[in-house]
């Protein structure tokens, strides 16, 4: 067969006509062959037309999908309809304005929740009241109420918290379940946690204040500090296991590993040092300052040592019937018993001393383990006995009988004359000889 170009160049139009297929539309259509090039532009133009058409509201029905549901990669900026983000989560019903999720089931069922993030599986899922806050983290916020202003930051952050405004809690469970806890800060694994009434507050450490009842304007500081603490209202817990499970301790600070723990009815009180005051009973409006002071082991502890003050290493150490006593020295009133309203100061000073009520022993070792001692007066190192209503003055001063009245020792003698038949003693700056008459 001939090619084209071997043919005679055509000296007059095409006639006739074609049958020709549009496999666009499926259909044939018998033309003039001179007028298939303006009908195929007339018709695929009109095709391409409405392809634009198809396609622009594919791309407007993808962008108001995207504003709902991010899940796509896109080769160009997009510009959504409305502020609200939520990638990876599950759709979002109604938009929240000026929020972000990230995370499955993040801020599903949030209500009140504009100007705020949630990034985190299940990240303030359910929360009320949630507005200008951040929830970051595995189930941090999940259903906490009134929880605007607020920062949960850690696993269980202020999960399940009440009335959680103007609020931080920062660590895996911290404020989990905490109640009343507006104007508060939660820092630190389990801080705070199901910790009832606990407005302007501070928990800071592992444990701090978890399950604290009343603890409202407070401070709990270390690991444990204040765990469990019942009426710790308007009072300071410092140090690990600071007032840990401490029974009406309602104004009162505790600082120092084990301080107050598990003291009760130590309210107004201050305990200060390595388990001051810790398992002391009736100890209110007390202060026992150093190591142990006021405090006991387990099963023998200081009891009823309200309005009292003990200062030293060992004060009051196990004290039992205290009140209204003041013990002040290393050991002063270690282990007394019915040491009620006494004073004893100097190393070892009561220590050990039953019955002692009403007593003052000042001076090293004074009174040390008398008995029955109470109502008696002994001054100096090593002076009293075991004796009642007794005045003993001097290093080594020693009663031998009831209500009696010792001057000096045979080991630290006072001064006599005339063959020890007189005491020599100042008055008003003159010495004097005080004559003694037959015993």
């Amino acid at each position: 067969m001939p090619k084209i170009s071997q043919y005679d160049p055509a000296t007059t139009p095409l006639s006739g006509g074609e049958t020709f297929i549009l496999n666009q539309r499926g259909v044939t259509y018998n033309t003039p062959l001179s007028s298939i090039k303006n009908y195929t532009d007339t018709t695929v133009r009109g095709l391409s037309s409405n392809w634009q058409s198809t396609a622009t509201t594919f791309r407007a029905n993808s962008a108001n999908y995207a504003k709902v549901n991010v899940d796509n990669n896109f080769s160009s900026t997009q510009t959504f309809a409305s502020s609200a983000i939520n990638i990876g989560s599950l759709p979002i019903n109604t938009p929240i304005l000026n929020s972000f999720f990230v995370g499955y089931a993040a801020g599903v069922g949030a209500t009140n929740a504009t100007d705020s993030n949630f990034v985190g599986r299940y990240a303030g899922f359910g929360v009320i009241n949630a507005y200008s806050s951040n929830f970051i983290g595995l189930y941090s916020g999940n259903g906490a109420t009134g929880a605007n202003n607020s920062n949960f930051l850690g696993g269980g952050a202020g999960s399940s918290a009440d009335n959680a405004n103007n609020s931080n809690f920062l660590g895996n469970g911290a404020g989990n379940g905490a109640t009343g806890a507006n104007n508060s800060n939660f820092l630190g694994s389990g801080a705070g946690s199901s910790a009832d009434n606990a407005n302007n507050s501070n928990f800071l450490g592992n444990g701090a204040g978890s399950s604290a009842d009343n603890a409202n304007n407070s401070n709990f500081l270390g690991n444990g500090a204040g765990s469990s603490a019942i009426n710790a209202a308007n009072s300071n817990f410092l140090g690990y296991n600071a007032g840990f499970q401490a029974d009406d301790a309602n104004n009162s600070n505790f600082l120092g590993r084990y301080a107050g723990l598990n003291a009760t009815n130590a309210s107004n009180s201050n305990f200060f040092g390595l388990e001051a005051g810790e398992r002391c009973e009736e100890a209110y409006n007390s202060n026992f300052f150093g190591q142990r002071a006021g405090s006991g082991s387990t099963g023998i502890y200081a009891v009823y040592a309200n309005n009292s003050n003990f200062f030293g290493f060992d004060a009051g150490y196990k004290a039992k019937f205290a009140n209204h006593s003041n013990f002040l020295g290393q050991k002063a009133g270690n282990d007394a018993t019915y040491a009620n309203n006494s004073n004893f100061l100097g190393y070892n000073a009561g220590s050990g001393a039953i019955n002692a009520n009403n007593s003052i022993f000042i001076g090293q070792n004074a009174g040390l383990n008398a008995t029955d001692a109470n109502d008696s007066i002994f001054i100096g190192s090593n002076s009293g006995a075991s004796l009642s209503g007794c005045i003993a003055l001097g290093n080594g001063a020693v009663p031998t009988a009831r209500n009696q009245l010792v001057l000096g020792s045979a080991s630290v003698p006072l001064s006599t004359t005339n063959g020890d038949t007189a005491l020599v003693v100042r008055i008003n700056g003159v010495l004097r000889k005080i004559a003694f008459l037959p015993a």
